[in-house]
């Protein structure tokens, strides 16, 4: 068998999918047409605000897995390959300053967009500007502990600002 170049096959499209309670949290995704009627999607997640990329995974699907998933993504989600690059590129370094340096599989699924340049507009990074750490209901006491000191070590006391989830009003 023969190695599939990912750099070269053809992007079939780029979706920037926001969270619309969490307007911080992105899924990035990027696909590729591969030989055979397959497809390879790399998707990032990413922290916008505070974290910068915090996951990166790449797949191999079948053309009707992938059309599948497809569907689920509206269409103005979409964007160019070159600014999934740039959202990339920015927010990993926005992270990395902040003390959240990429995890290590996002060296090899980068690749996926080797061959794109970057977009010239800058993206938004931060809470205007400001690392601005929102805690999700899901993050445990110790993580959020961690992250709140790695920003203090990296941006000083008071480089930065935490939000803490409402309380539920379930119960009443």
């Amino acid at each position: 068998p023969h190695e599939v170049d990912l750099a070269t096959s053809p992007i079939v499209g780029c979706f920037a999918v926001t969270d619309e309670e969490r307007q911080n949290a992105v899924e990035l995704f990027v696909a590729r047409k591969l030989p055979h009627d397959r497809y390879g999607v790399a998707t990032f997640l990413l922290d916008t605000w505070c974290l910068g990329l915090m996951d990166a995974f790449f797949e191999v699907d079948g053309a009707e897995d992938f059309e599948d998933w497809r569907d689920t993504i509206p269409e103005d989600q979409a964007i160019e390959p070159e600014r999934a690059r740039k959202l990339l590129d920015e927010v990993s370094a926005f992270g990395a300053a902040n003390g959240f340096p990429p995890p290590p599989e996002f060296a090899a699924v980068i690749r996926l967009l080797s061959d794109v340049t970057p977009a010239e507009e800058s993206v938004p990074v931060g809470d205007n500007g400001r690392p601005h750490f929102l805690v999700s209901e899901y993050d445990s006491a110790e993580t959020v502990e961690e992250i709140v000191e790695t920003l203090t070590q990296a941006l000083g006391p008071g480089g930065f600002d935490v939000t803490y989830p409402l309380e539920d009003d379930a119960a009443e």
